[in-house]
């Protein structure tokens, strides 16, 4: 048990292996290649997006794949899609986390296969235990583990200019819970992810009527024209993810609350600009000693 653990957290930080699935969609494939600029970003594992004959894709549900140029979401938009997989899928089910300042909901998406949604109370416990030397020494700490699975927290749209993440992870959630790759069902059954999705949805609007209302249209930008809001949280502006002392607003005790959930041995905080950089964090200090176990 702890070796399969192990090993589905290795696959999803490597990166998934090629896709040996049912049916390949070749229209949304197509897209990918069109709107991808070097091919050195196109490994099978962007390109095997699988065709599910229950669970809409993306291109199904918006008519467009993810990524494609001169298309952002709004938050409403974007938790429409997961209730969507939600409603289809036994792997996904999302729960209100939080309210923002201006008064949207702010969702956690959970994504396992189906003994992990029914046992989701019995691994929370287990890594509660886990993240607590308090009550939890090195010899049971070894039996938790035979008995549990870790959690994987990815927190998108921190930084509302950072537009990438909150539309990157719809795809994702879309993979995870129809891809028969085995790479994926290892994660899906070893696994449980947790997805924040929009974690600042007031200034996710903003910037998706900002994009949509002065900047979609512009190609030349050695302007200096105002790429985003010039404020778009209603306290605070890019610092929002310097608020973990004070928890004052709504974007940290989202947060905070998503990661309680299940105390995640490692987070991923996603920051996506030009490139689709991705910010890894740090393991949890208090996981580091079960990462390290032999």
């Amino acid at each position: 048990m702890k070796s399969s653990i192990f090993k589905g957290l290795f696959l999803l930080l490597v990166g998934f292996q090629s896709a040996q699935a049912q049916e390949i969609d070749e229209t949304y494939n197509s897209k990918i290649r069109e709107f991808t600029t070097d091919p050195r970003f196109l490994p099978q594992s962007v390109l095997n997006v699988e065709k599910h004959p229950e669970i809409p894709s993306p291109l199904e549900h918006f008519g467009e794949i993810i990524g494609a140029p001169k298309i952002m979401h709004s938050t409403a938009e974007i938790y429409e899609y997961y209730k969507i997989l939600a409603d289809k899928s036994p792997f996904l089910s999302i729960r209100q986390v939080e309210t923002s300042e201006e008064g949207r909901p702010i969702f956690l998406v959970i994504i396992g296969d189906e003994d992990s949604n029914q046992r989701l109370d019995h691994y929370q416990s287990q890594m509660n235990k886990l993240a607590d030397p308090r009550i939890t020494d090195a010899a049971q700490a070894k039996d938790i583990i035979a008995d549990t699975k870790p959690f994987y927290y990815l927190n998108g749209g921190m930084h509302s200019t950072e537009m990438g993440s909150p539309e990157m992870l719809m795809e994702l959630a879309y993979r995870m819970v129809s891809s028969s790759d085995p790479a994926i069902v290892n994660i899906r059954e070893n696994l449980i992810l947790l997805i924040n999705p929009v974690s600042e949805p007031d200034g996710r609007d903003k910037q998706v009527d900002w994009y949509h209302r002065y900047t979609k249209e512009i190609s030349e930008w050695e302007n200096d024209f105002p790429k985003s809001p010039p404020y778009w949280g209603k306290y605070v502006f890019h610092d929002n993810n310097r608020d973990g002392l004070q928890v004052s607003q709504a974007i940290t005790k989202g947060s905070s609350r998503s990661f309680l959930i299940g105390i995640p041995s490692l987070c991923w905080i996603c920051m996506s600009l030009f490139l689709c950089f991705t910010s890894l964090q740090e393991p949890v200090p208090t996981m580091s000693r079960w990462i390290r176990l032999p």
